[in-house]
């Protein structure tokens, strides 16, 4: 990619480069934009490189160490989706690397809202996104058979449904429940998967059971945007921060009984809906795209403002 924008003259010292990685590869492609043509260039992390825990083998993790400390020294802004984030990934380097780092939440466009539902009977519970690596649908599941032993009333008219790839479903977790409680179903079209979000009465977070969790993943910032309650299984961290400030509950994935009670407790919320307090609503609009956009205008303000003066 970075040869060809060279070789056809698609870039020139005139422009402001920005690379988004996820994949981290794009990086490097803006490593040898920069170092070729010079343009004030601005690298956004939507997750950890050489620092992300779903990557475990030690001669990639360092070879990405490498690679990405090329990138932390040659960008002009460098810009991270969470305050763990960037504290995990730029604690590696000196003081003078994180005065040009930024963070940058993901957003949500309230234009891509507001589509009709149909409606349904009972209460659906809805997980949308893919399981992998440590990532898995088990806490939620074993929470639920605890319910279903201890509680099956509460669980009376809830379906919950979990949206999205994964490897193999653990069919045996399953066993000695009704077949309509739980269901996998395919990855469905981005559109899709916020009218999804929109129609279900609780929306699910899961995340790998790490010691703490710096990810902001972005579909937590559209399920904001789809204003259904949220519970969210995850570890200290991002996630649980953001959650517990817009009122959905959290607990640790490793920790099944808490799990199953903070699940009993969204499910009798739903029943009994609250209405949304105003810090709430202003939180979720805090994540709105114009705001963030708006944020993001001023960092490419700021990278300009330090730029030649013979920038456009």
């Amino acid at each position: 990619a970075a040869a060809q924008a060279l070789e056809q003259s698609w870039v020139s010292s005139k422009d402001l480069l920005v690379t988004f990685g996820e994949p981290m590869s794009v990086h490097l492609a803006g490593l040898r934009l920069k170092r070729a043509i010079g343009m004030p260039w601005i690298a956004h992390f939507s997750d950890p490189w050489a620092d992300n825990p779903h990557r475990r083998i030690p001669v990639l993790r360092q070879l990405n160490k490498g690679l990405e400390a090329e990138v932390v020294d040659a960008a002009d802004r460098l810009i991270f989706t969470s305050d763990e984030t960037l504290e995990l990934v730029m604690r590696k380097y000196p003081p003078r690397m994180a005065t040009k780092s930024r963070v940058l939440p993901h957003s949500f466009d309230p234009m891509m809202y507001g589509s009709a539902n149909a409606g349904h009977d009972g209460i659906v519970v809805r997980y949308l996104g893919n399981f992998y690596g440590r990532r898995k649908p088990d806490p939620l599941i074993k929470a639920v058979q605890q319910l279903y032993r201890e509680q099956p009333d509460l669980l009376q008219n809830v379906r919950i449904e979990f949206v999205g790839g994964i490897r193999r479903a653990p069919t045996s977790l399953l066993d000695g429940l009704p077949p309509t409680l739980i269901r996998f179903l395919p990855p469905v079209d981005y559109r899709t998967s916020l009218t999804l979000m929109e129609s279900a009465d609780l929306l699910l977070v899961i995340d790998a059971p790490f010691e703490e969790s710096v990810f902001l993943p972005s579909k937590l910032i559209e399920y904001i945007g789809a204003q259904r309650p949220i519970f969210a299984i995850t570890p200290p961290g991002t996630s649980a921060k953001v959650v517990s400030k817009v009122g959905g509950l959290v607990a640790h994935p490793e920790h099944i009984e808490d799990v199953a009670g903070k699940l009993a407790e969204s499910i009798k919320r739903v029943r009994m809906p609250q209405s949304e307090q105003e810090s709430h609503r202003m939180l979720r609009q805090a994540f709105a795209a114009p705001v963030v956009a708006s944020r993001f205008d001023s960092i490419i303000n700021e990278v300009l403002s330090n730029a030649p003066a013979t920038m456009g």
